[in-house]
């Protein structure tokens, strides 16, 4: 489905008999669907904008049922990633209890393809189809959730954030796009730190994702201080 973009959202949304606490700003839905073994897995993808240029893309995924294991070990395997920034181990358990989360980044390929996602690609064309301005890069902070075979509470969800690591209201990188590799990012301290921004906030996020996403269906309202993203407007 691929909903009216002009949708304004704020504060969190009801996803999957959860709630998604979202960022900073205002959030507009792109697609939304179902995929995966059975079509278990619910997919929302959300931008933020600033002055018509994009500053943040939201790809939230969930399922109210357990995963095979094999589905769960191919999304938790991005946390042990050496190319990643830093990486977070909450749980891993062999029974499929898992929870994890990393800051990475992105880089835009050809036609802007960011992800060999047939629905992230779908999401992103539709973006570009739509006119809106995007970075060349993307800083990735992502959190994957899952619950283990022995939990009496089944479930799944992985939350992505892409933030634009721009000047205000352009699409102009903080830093030029080779020293956002992780081996040369301390040649640009704008660019390091935006990413250790962007960890800490991630950090401090988790909490309110795992109430909201695993625990209670009705969270209240984050705080505004924790909620600003690196990026956000």
């Amino acid at each position: 489905m691929t909903p009216d973009i002009t949708t304004a959202l704020t504060g969190s949304i009801p996803f999957g008999g959860h709630t998604l606490p979202l960022p900073a700003g205002v959030w507009h839905p792109v697609l939304s669907g179902q995929f995966g073994p059975n079509g278990l897995i619910l997919i929302n993808i959300m931008v933020r904008t600033d002055r018509g240029v994009v500053t943040g893309v939201m790809i939230a995924r969930t399922a109210t049922e357990q995963l095979p294991i094999d589905v769960v070990h191919a999304a938790t395997e991005h946390c042990h990633d050496d190319r990643n920034y830093v990486s977070h181990i909450y749980a891993d358990r062999i029974d499929g209890r898992n929870e994890c989360a990393f800051v990475a980044n992105a880089v835009m390929g050809p036609n802007g393809a960011i992800s060999s996602d047939e629905l992230i690609q779908l999401a992103f064309k539709r973006l570009t189809a739509l006119g809106f301005p995007m970075p060349s890069i993307f800083v990735i902070a992502n959190w994957i959730q899952s619950s283990g075979t022995t939990d009496a509470t089944k479930g799944s969800s992985g939350i992505t954030y892409l933030f634009a690591p721009t000047k205000t209201g352009t699409i102009q990188l903080l830093a030029p796009q080779p020293y956002w590799d992780k081996a040369t990012l301390d040649q640009v301290p704008v660019a390091s730190e935006f990413v250790r921004k962007t960890d800490h906030w991630l950090t401090h996020w988790v909490p309110f994702l795992r109430k909201g996403m695993t625990t209670d269906t009705n969270i209240s309202a984050v705080p505004a201080e924790l909620s600003r993203d690196p990026a956000a407007p």
